[in-house]
């Protein structure tokens, strides 16, 4: 991707979705021990109202219309058609890695809402041009909120039985 003149909407959506939503964790961490990572983004990203509206509208056009959800074999498409049709097909395949994605997955509203969440801070970097400071530049991409949620994980986290999943999740929104 780097290298190729990316639209500049591409890039001012990108600049700012990273800032309109944050990740929590639960005051009862307990309930960590049975959610798979999916389930996380789920129920533990908050968006502001206009990329929770950005992203629910990309869903409606994705989504099987018999049943309201989006499957798998459609999620590559809403999720490019986010990425301004630049989101390649490796950092796909990467993000099913990660969250255990398959074809026959079915996601809601709210779970396709915290996928592309996920995408855009997992991806974000990857769509700039040359080399750039990311940090001072475009600001930190986590809320203060955020950070204190996440700050101390492992400490947080000692005395729970979670699944190597859900900590290598959360290890990489720390």
């Amino acid at each position: 991707m780097k290298g190729e003149t990316i639209p500049s909407w591409v890039m001012d959506r990108l600049q700012t979705s990273c800032r309109s939503f944050r990740y929590e964790l639960p005051f009862n961490k307990k309930v960590l021990e049975e959610m798979t990572p999916v389930q996380f983004l789920a129920n533990h990203t908050r968006l502001e109202r206009d990329q929770r509206r950005h992203y629910t509208e990309i869903f409606k056009k994705f989504k099987q219309k018999s049943t309201e959800f989006l499957d798998g074999k459609s999620l590559y498409a809403a999720l490019n058609s986010m990425f301004g049709s630049y989101l390649s097909t490796s950092n796909y395949e990467i993000l099913q890695t990660c969250l255990f994605i398959t074809d026959d997955s079915l996601f809601d509203v709210n779970t396709f809402a915290g996928i592309c969440a996920f995408t855009d801070r997992l991806f974000w970097t990857a769509y700039l041009d040359g080399e750039v400071d990311t940090f001072t530049i475009w600001a930190p991409n986590r809320t203060a909120l955020e950070f204190a949620d996440f700050e101390n994980l492992k400490r947080k986290l000692k005395d729970f039985n979670l699944s190597k999943e859900m900590r290598v999740l959360l290890y990489s929104l720390a």
